[in-house]
């Protein structure tokens, strides 16, 4: 992928070292969190994969197979539900490792490996436990088409560049963005402006933009007309950039550092065209994720929204690194991006607690009502301690198929009571989403199986 370091076998042996170091650390804590990995979207796609042991695709984002290679294989090969939950968790990672291995030990590739766990790390505290989202994998997939592009000789290698160019630019609008921020870095770095090797994405890019509007979906029809919203309505005065600059360096000062690190570098190497686009790409990115989330909040959909800048920062930072001849130098920088990542990992280990506590609070309640008659419950929501999210239904449905002999549906008052579910929903079906509700014929009774009974209330204790 990007510029391979030559005849360094300790630089080579230390970075693979760091790599594979990293990556076992992400497997750790998928195993210790599998569970708490399962919240909001991760919960909502892990049960329609399970349930209908096929895969699941929104918003024409064919990517999302993807993620459920792992969940759609265990729960075909029926395995228990348990096992299906640890394999998807895993999963998650082996899908960036395995790209890693592919980019290493097939072409050869020495620094992959940092790009593709910033991916998952830089940035993220609370999006670890959700890792549903299809901009994370497009991101894997544009390191491996990075990689493909620039190290293969092989006269075919356009066929796997344009499924990979595909999958990566229907998955995202930002991350058609970074996509030619890739293919620009490769044109002015290597001085290579041969139209025809970029024509077909290009084209690709293009008959995206045209035919999108023919089946965009009204979640995006949504997202578009929040953006436009905020762009016409909020205001970005001199104020907001300054409270802006206190949230980063306050909550993203390992991203801030990477920016003013590779800034440092492009200019001790007289980079300045380059650094003159790096900036640019940086400052409308930077106006971008602002108009589309208006404000300061420490959120898992503000991670998501910010990961762009993630990606743009991690990518150039650890391609400065490989244009690094002063072993100093390149040893420091790659330390920086080391002390990131333990930061990154100690803050999910840390932030995982409050999600097991969740989880703990939903298994208590589990445990409660498997004495009760019935297999559908209702609680108030201002009875918990934690917060119930719109994926409560969902999750305790997968939780009691691993540990409750009765599996059970257990929903708050909010979803109950949203749009008179009360009095819509029967006996024979059971409450998917507060929006959704199906009959009970649509569960897949390998894991999970309720009665014919109405939805009735519980009481918790504090």
């Amino acid at each position: 992928m990007l510029k391979p370091l030559q005849n360094k076998s300790a630089d080579v042996k230390i970075i693979d070292a760091l790599t594979h170091f990293f990556f076992f650390l992400l497997i750790v804590l998928a195993i210790l969190y599998r569970e708490e990995r399962l919240v909001a979207d991760a919960s909502y796609y892990f049960f329609r994969v399970v349930n209908n042991e096929s895969f699941w695709v929104e918003h024409d984002r064919y990517i999302l197979i993807l993620s459920q290679i792992a969940p759609f294989l265990a729960s075909n090969l029926g395995l228990k539900m348990g096992t299906v939950v640890l394999l998807s968790s895993i999963g998650h990672v082996l899908f960036f490792y395995s790209i890693y291995l592919i980019s290493r030990y097939v072409f050869k590739d020495i620094t992959a490996g940092l790009m593709l766990l910033s991916i998952q790390l830089l940035g993220i505290t609370s999006g670890f436990f959700v890792p549903m989202f299809e901009f994370y994998y497009a991101m894997g997939l544009l390191v491996l088409f990075y990689v493909i592009f620039t190290q293969s000789r092989h006269k075919w290698k356009h066929i796997p560049l344009i499924i990979l160019a595909i999958f990566i630019i229907t998955a995202h609008f930002y991350a058609i963005i970074l996509f030619v921020y890739t293919l620009l870095v490769y044109a002015f770095e290597k001085k290579d402006f041969k139209i025809k090797k970029y024509l077909p994405y290009a084209g690709l890019i293009v008959l995206f933009v045209l035919l999108k509007p023919l089946v965009i979906s009204e979640y995006e029809k949504g997202k578009s007309a929040d953006f436009l919203n905020n762009l016409v309505n909020n205001n970005y005065d001199f104020n907001y950039l300054k409270s802006w600059f206190s949230y980063i360096f306050k909550n993203y000062w390992d991203w801030a550092i990477l920016v003013l690190s590779t800034i440092g570098i492009l200019i001790f190497k007289k980079k300045y065209l380059f650094l003159l686009g790096y900036s640019l790409f940086l400052i409308g990115l930077i106006a971008m994720v602002n108009i589309s989330s208006y404000g300061f909040d420490l959120s898992r959909y503000k991670e998501q929204i910010n990961f762009s800048l993630m990606f743009l920062a991690g990518f150039t930072f650890v391609y400065c690194i490989s244009l690094l001849n002063i072993r100093i130098l390149k040893y420091s920088f790659l330390s920086l991006i080391s002390i990131v990542f333990l930061f990154r990992i100690q803050s999910i280990w840390e932030g995982g607690k409050q999600f097991t506590y969740r989880l703990d609070e939903m298994k208590e309640i589990m445990d409660v009502v498997q004495d009760k008659k019935g297999t559908k419950f209702v609680v108030n929501q201002d009875d918990l301690i934690y917060d119930a999210n719109w994926s409560y239904p969902v999750e305790s449905l997968i939780f009691s198929s691993i540990h409750n002999e009765k599996c059970v549906s257990i929903i708050v008052d909010d979803d109950y009571y949203f749009s008179e579910n009360n009095e819509k929903i029967l006996p024979s079906e059971y409450m998917f989403r507060r929006w959704e509700i199906y009959d009970l014929s649509k569960l897949n009774p390998n894991y999970f199986k309720l009665d014919d009974s109405e939805y009735s209330r519980i009481e918790i204790e504090n």
